[in-house]
């Protein structure tokens, strides 16, 4: 820690009375600012007594560990708490209790610790569950504004449907917020009706029902007739929905249905799975699409040990870093442009449009209708440059093109919307209208943060920060609910597939909880 940075009540006062006595022969200066800081005092030690200096700020450095080692100071119910956490958050066994080693290294470092039962653990872990739920519960409860969400289905290896729901909004503080609303087994079809209903029975738990504004999912056929189903459930209760306004498409999975487009008119369209390229049992001479190719000498390679092993060994006499081949699937375009990018470096607007959108932290609705755009613009450009005379390119980028365009107005409702609010002219009144005074403001550097340019003129623009608080929390991408289901596989492992559908529910929100509450 910078010592100049830290607070007068870490000094001990009998130091403070030795550097004022003459015998110091120190200079009697008063080295305090008048807003009672010692940051000046701290520089003059700093430089005309640096022993001095050194003596104090070890001194200092020294209370600061005990302050936290006080904080941290062992308790049985603490260390359990503890240790359920890091079970959860590091996915380990609750059987890891049971571990002679692990049990060893506790009782090291504190002789007096109980370690509990793998029972103990799963009875803890709901407990922990259910106070977890009921704190966050409470915090969405007192939110002034809006909530937005993600939703989307999982199947686990051994073969168990799942439904995840993230949740997103704007603090008053102006702080992106997200986590997982619910993770649970989905019994039934996957049809739009079953998942509906699951939804808004999650939904009327939380008391939520009244604060949703926007909910991102992918462009399957079961999500239109989910949020059909959705609104007619919600208007029999008597709350709002509008299905068409609120649904946004994720843009990720535009973009990956576009650049499909570009693989299936180059011949190049990824396979479901690396035996459908094994079982066609074709030479590679006998491909004429350079990405299938690719893909059938990268599957080959990966499936016998001795290729794999043959490969490095060429790798290292041509002095070339040996790398995990990575073989591509079709649910995802990025997958085929990492497999080529091992093989050729490249890059395409469509990887950076995709990273644009996957971001965690921050807002990526209004990113949604620029990143359209561009890959529009790119497209066309590249049409009226390029010099090819090969009807397959021109028609794989057309092909994109119409995917992209096809989307384009469903930026239903809240996007479409958000982009066009500048068009509308709002009636004149004898009050200033705050949109036009927005519109007419000098525009702001590209590169500011948009939650902080609304946090500076909040006072401002009273109505249109409200509403920018609501609107740019809602995900351009279902990438989050997404993320959350990268994690159920490492919680349900081939070791652990036994384990039961509740407390994988638990173990999953759970983890998200921890996470989020420690963050904040």
């Amino acid at each position: 820690m910078d010592s100049e940075s830290l607070p007068d009540n870490v000094i001990p006062q009998d130091i403070m009375l030795q550097i004022n006595e003459p015998e110091d022969n120190l200079q009697t200066k008063k080295h305090i600012a008048e807003d009672g800081s010692t940051s000046t005092l701290w520089k003059h030690f700093k430089g005309k007594h640096n022993e001095l200096y050194l003596e104090i700020n070890q001194i200092t450095e020294a209370l600061n560990k005990l302050e936290i080692s006080q904080s941290l100071a062992f308790t049985q119910e603490s260390f359990r708490n503890d240790l359920v956490h890091w079970i959860i958050v590091d996915d380990q066994p609750f059987t890891v209790v049971q571990n002679i080693f692990f049990q060893k290294m506790i009782k090291r470092l504190n002789s007096n610790a109980i370690i509990p039962s793998s029972d103990t653990i799963h009875n803890d872990i709901i407990k922990i569950f259910n106070d977890e739920k009921e704190f966050l519960k409470n915090k969405l409860q007192k939110l002034s504004g809006k909530i937005s969400l993600t939703l989307d289905g999982w199947t686990s290896k051994n073969q168990i449907s799942f439904l995840g729901i993230t949740i997103h909004w704007i603090t008053d503080d102006w702080k992106f917020n997200s986590t997982v609303l619910d993770f649970f087994h989905l019994e039934g079809p996957h049809s739009g009706e079953n998942i509906a209903s699951k939804l808004f029975e999650v939904l009327k738990e939380f008391n939520l029902l009244s604060k949703i504004l926007g909910i991102s999912t992918d462009n399957a056929s079961n999500m239109d007739k989910m949020f059909n189903k959705f609104e007619y459930i919600c208007n029999y209760e008597g709350i709002k929905f509008d299905a068409d306004n609120q649904h946004v498409r994720c843009l990720a999975h535009i973009i990956n249905l576009a650049v499909q487009n570009i693989l299936k008119a180059l011949k190049g369209e990824a396979p479901e799975n690396e035996n459908e390229i094994l079982q066609e049992n074709v030479s590679i001479g006998s491909i004429l699409g350079v990405v299938t190719k690719l893909r059938i000498l990268i599957t080959k390679i990966r499936a016998s040990p001795q290729r794999k092993e043959r490969f490095k060994r060429q790798c290292v006499a041509l002095n070339v870093k040996s790398l995990e081949l990575i073989p591509d699937i079709r649910t995802r375009w990025n997958s085929t442009f990492y497999m080529i990018k091992r093989a050729f470096c490249l890059r395409e607007c469509f990887q950076k449009a995709t990273i644009e959108m996957s971001s965690e932290n921050s807002p990526t609705l209004g990113q949604t209708v620029p990143i359209y755009n561009y890959l529009i613009d790119n497209i066309e450009d590249f049409l009226k440059e390029t010099n090819t005379k090969s009807n397959d390119i021109i028609n794989a980028a057309n092909d994109a093109k119409s995917k992209l365009q096809q989307y384009y107005p469903s930026s239903d409702g809240l996007v479409y919307v958000i982009a066009t609010t500048h068009m509308s002219k709002k009636r004149k009144t004898s009050f200033i209208d705050e949109l036009e005074v927005y519109l007419n403001e000098p525009p702001e550097n590209f590169d500011m943060n948009v939650l902080a340019f609304w946090k500076v003129h909040e006072n401002k623009f009273p109505n249109l920060s409200k509403m920018a608080k609501d609107f740019l929390a809602i995900p351009g991408t279902s990438v989050p609910v997404e993320r959350v289901f990268s994690g159920g596989t490492d919680l349900i492992t081939q070791r652990r597939c036994s384990l039961n559908l509740e407390i994988i529910r638990k173990s999953m929100c759970l983890k998200a909880w921890l996470k989020y509450k420690n963050k904040n």
